[in-house]
C-alpha cells in the first residue's frame, strides 16, 4: 500500500495496520493507521476507524458528546448530542434531563414555567408550576402567572385567585375588591365583622369595632338616644359626644362646649367655672370677660380694676396700682397719681421734701429742692440754702471770703470789703485780710492800697487808658511760647507761667488755671500789640472796670489779636472775676469797659530775670514799668521787652527810672531771678 493513501488519515506506515503497528490510533479503509484520531476517523489500538455523529468528538479513541462538541444541545445518556425538548432538556453539552410537570424546555435549553406549560397553576420563584390544588395564601396565581402572596385577611381560592372569606377575615369585613378590612382600619363607608361584606353607616354614625353607632368624628353634633343631633344650648356637644343642656347665661359654642362669653354674659364677667357673675370688687369684669379680683386699694369701675381717691385714700396711684409703701420714685397721697421726687428729695407723708438724709451733700432751697452747694445756693447737710454775697464764695457749705472771690477787695471775716467801701481801718487787695493803714496814710478806694494821696493810684502823664475799651480772655494753651529759660510757658514780657486743667467749650472756661511769678496782682493781662512798642508797658498794672466790678491786673504779655488800642486780653481768672461769659454775660464786651494804668500793689523788691545772660534782662515785680536802665556805664535799650546792656552787668550797680519819674539804684544779681534790692515808691512823683 502506498504511503499517505488512507481515508481521512493524517499519516500511516506501509504494511498491515493492526494493534501492533497502530497501538495509539485506528486503521482506515485503506488499512492505514490514523494517529491522532479525529471525529471523522475515530478508534484505538489499531481498530477500524469510524466517523463520530454530529455533535460528538473523538476522545481517547471513542466518540463522545462534550460541551465543546455539543454547543447547541445537551448530551443524552447514549452520548448523543440532542436538540433540547421537554423530555430531554439541557444546553452547552450538559446532560439531558426531563423537565418537571408543568415545565417546558425553552430555546436556551432551560426548564421554565410559563402560561403554556402551567395553565392550571402559577409559577413560583424557583420556576416550578404550583397547581391550584397545591396553592396557599403565600403562593397563589393562575394561567402560569408568577405566584404571589395574598393580602392579610385573604386566602387562595380554587381557581388560583386571592379571596376574602369568613375564615380568612374573622376580625373584619370583606370589601367589594375582595380585600379584608380590619376593624381598626374601618370607616363609615366600610364597616362590618366576621368576614362578611362591608357595609356603609348612616349619616352621623361612626364605625366602632365593626358596628355602626353614634359617636366619634362622624357626628358633628352630639348623640342623644343614639341619634346624632345638631348642637344647641339645650343639646350641646361635639364629635359624637353625649348631649348636655347649658346652664343659664351660658351658650353652646362651635366646639360643642357650654361656655360663658360676651353673648351669654354681656353685663357681667365669667368666673373660672364658666359661670356668669355680676361685676364687683371680687369678680370684676364686663362683656363676658374673665372675672378678676381687684387688689387691695383698687375698686371695680365699669368692669375695670382702678385706683382712685376712694380706694387708695392712704396712698398714691401708680397706674391702676395703689402704692402705700412710698419711695422717692413713687410719692403721693389721697389716691392722687404717684410722682417721682427730685434728686435729693425724700418722700415723707406722701410729699416730696428736702432734708438732711435726702440732701446730705447740699442744701434745701425755698421750694424744697436739694441744690448743689454753690455761691447762689450755699449750704450742706440739708440745711437751708444761703446766697453768698458779692466777693464771697461757697466753700464746704459756708460763704467765705478768699483771694479768688475777693480779688477787688480785702476780707473782713467772711465778708469781702470792695475797694469802693474800704477805709483806713479796713484796707487791702487781692482777697487778703483787711488791715489798717499807717497813721499818715489813707486807703485808696480804687486799688485798696495805702498811700499819701487822696485820689487813688498814681498814673503818669500820657499813660495808657480807655473810657470805651474792649475785653476778651485768653489762656497760655492757646499759643503762648514755651521754653527759652522757662520750664513751661514764657510770655512776651519774659514772665514764666504754668497751666493746669483742660478747656471746655466755653469762651472763658473756668476749668483752666494759669499762674505767673513776680507780679503784685492776682490777675494778669495782655496789651494790644499795635501800641506795645518794644514792651514799654511790661509790668504795668491796669485797673479794669465793667458792670460795677473792678480788678487790677499786671501786663505780662502782648495780644496779637487785639486790633484796637483799648482792647485788653484778660487772664481767665481776671475775666471770670469781672463776670465775662458768666451767667449768660458776653465773653467779649465792647461797651461799658474802662481801664487805666495804675501803680502795682507789689511787695518786695524789683526782680531781674536774665534772657540767657546778664546782658539781656527783664525787670519784673515793679510798682511802675521801667523807662530807663543804666548799669556799669552801659545805658540799656529795650528790645522785645528785655533791656539789652550790650555787655554782661551781673553784680554791677544799676540805676532804674520808672514811667512816673522815680529813680532808684540797686545791684544786678549774679543769677537770674534775684532781687535788685530796691523798689519804686508807691507815691506819685
Amino acid at each position: 500500500v502506498a504511503a499517505g493513501g488512507g481515508a481521512g488519515g493524517s499519516g500511516g506506515t506501509a504494511g498491515a495496520c493492526n494493534a501492533t503497528s497502530c497501538p495509539n490510533g485506528c486503521c482506515d479503509d485503506n488499512d492505514q493507521c490514523v494517529n491522532p484520531t479525529t471525529a471523522a476517523a475515530c478508534g484505538s489500538r489499531g481498530g477500524a476507524c469510524t466517523a463520530c455523529a454530529t455533535g460528538q468528538t473523538c476522545n481517547n479513541g471513542s466518540c463522545a458528546c462534550t460541551a465543546s462538541s455539543c454547543t447547541t444541545g445537551c448530551c443524552s445518556a447514549a452520548g448523543q448530542c440532542t436538540t433540547p425538548t421537554t423530555d430531554a432538556c439541557g444546553k452547552n453539552g450538559g446532560s439531558c434531563a426531563p423537565c418537571k410537570s408543568g415545565q417546558t424546555c425553552d430555546a436556551t435549553g432551560a426548564c421554565v414555567c410559563n402560561a403554556a406549560s402551567c395553565p392550571g397553576g402559577c409559577c413560583d420563584t424557583g420556576g416550578n408550576c404550583v397547581a391550584y390544588a397545591g396553592q396557599s395564601a403565600g403562593s397563589c396565581g393562575a394561567a402560569g402567572a408568577a405566584c404571589g402572596s395574598c393580602a392579610s385577611g385573604q386566602t387562595c381560592g380554587s381557581s388560583g385567585t386571592c379571596v376574602c372569606s369568613p375564615t380568612s377575615c374573622p376580625n373584619g369585613c370583606c370589601d367589594t375588591t375582595g380585600h379584608c378590612v380590619a376593624a381598626s382600619a374601618q370607616s363609615t363607608g366600610a364597616c362590618g365583622s366576621g368576614g362578611k361584606s362591608c357595609g356603609t353607616c348612616s349619616s352621623g354614625q361612626a364605625c366602632s369595632n365593626g358596628a355602626c353607632s353614634c359617636g366619634g368624628t362622624s357626628c358633628n353634633g352630639c348623640c342623644s338616644n343614639g341619634a346624632c343631633v345638631t348642637a344647641s344650648n339645650t343639646t350641646c356637644g361635639a364629635n359624637g359626644g353625649s348631649c348636655t343642656a347649658c346652664a343659664t347665661h351660658q351658650e353652646c359654642n362651635t366646639q360643642g362646649t357650654c361656655v360663658c362669653d360676651a353673648a351669654s354674659c354681656p353685663n357681667g364677667c365669667c368666673d373660672s367655672n364658666g359661670q356668669c357673675q355680676t361685676s364687683a370688687t371680687a369678680t370684676c369684669g364686663t362683656g363676658g370677660a374673665a372675672c378678676k379680683g381687684c387688689a387691695t386699694g383698687q375698686a371695680c369701675t365699669n368692669g375695670q380694676c382702678v385706683c382712685n381717691t376712694t380706694s387708695c385714700s392712704g396712698g398714691c396711684c401708680s397706674g391702676t396700682t395703689c402704692v402705700t409703701s412710698q419711695t422717692p420714685s413713687t410719692c403721693g397721697t389721697g389716691g392722687a397719681s404717684c410722682g417721682p421726687c427730685a434728686t435729693g428729695q425724700a418722700c415723707s407723708g406722701g410729699k416730696c421734701v428736702c432734708n438732711a438724709s435726702s440732701c446730705p451733700n447740699g442744701c434745701c432751697d425755698t421750694s424744697g429742692k436739694c441744690q448743689t452747694s454753690s455761691n447762689p445756693t450755699c449750704g450742706t447737710g440739708g440745711a437751708s440754702c444761703a446766697v453768698c454775697g458779692t466777693g464771697t464764695t461757697c466753700s464746704a457749705g459756708k460763704c467765705v471770703c478768699s483771694a479768688s472771690s475777693c480779688g477787688a477787695g480785702c476780707c473782713n471775716g467772711a465778708s469781702c470789703v470792695l475797694y469802693s467801701s474800704q477805709n483806713s481801718n479796713a484796707c487791702g487787695t487781692g482777697g487778703a485780710t483787711c488791715g489798717a493803714c499807717p497813721s499818715n496814710q489813707i486807703c485808696s478806694t480804687v486799688s485798696g492800697t495805702c498811700g499819701t494821696t487822696t485820689t487813688g493810684p498814681c498814673t503818669w502823664s500820657g499813660g495808657p487808658s480807655s473810657s470805651n475799651g474792649e475785653l476778651t480772655c485768653y489762656w497760655f494753651g492757646q499759643g503762648t511760647s514755651q521754653g527759652n529759660g522757662c520750664s513751661s510757658y514764657k510770655t512776651y514780657c519774659g514772665y514764666c507761667g504754668t497751666e493746669s486743667g483742660s478747656p471746655t467749650s466755653a469762651h472763658c472756661p473756668s476749668t483752666v488755671t494759669d499762674t505767673v511769678s513776680n507780679t503784685g496782682t492776682q490777675y494778669f493781662a495782655a496789651f494790644p500789640i499795635g501800641t506795645f512798642g518794644q514792651g514799654s508797658y511790661c509790668g504795668m498794672c491796669v485797673q479794669v472796670t465793667w458792670q460795677s466790678k473792678s480788678i487790677t491786673a499786671t501786663i505780662i504779655d502782648e495780644c496779637a489779636t487785639c486790633t484796637t488800642a483799648g482792647h485788653i486780653d484778660l487772664s481767665l481768672a481776671g475775666a471770670i472775676a469781672l463776670g465775662l461769659d458768666q451767667g449768660g454775660a458776653t465773653a467779649d464786651p465792647t461797651s461799658g469797659v474802662t481801664w487805666k494804668a495804675v501803680d502795682c500793689p507789689v511787695t518786695g523788691n524789683i526782680v531781674a530775670v536774665f534772657n540767657g545772660s546778664s546782658q539781656e534782662i527783664y525787670f519784673q515785680n515793679v510798682a511802675f514799668p521801667v523807662a530807663k536802665a543804666v548799669a556799669g556805664g552801659h545805658t540799656a535799650s529795650q528790645m522785645v521787652a528785655y533791656w539789652n546792656f550790650g555787655a554782661a552787668v551781673g553784680g554791677q550797680s544799676v540805676t532804674l527810672t520808672d514811667t512816673v519819674g522815680h529813680v532808684v539804684t540797686g545791684t544786678i544779681p549774679n543769677s537770674s531771678g534775684g532781687s535788685v534790692g530796691v523798689q519804686f515808691p508807691l507815691t506819685c512823683q
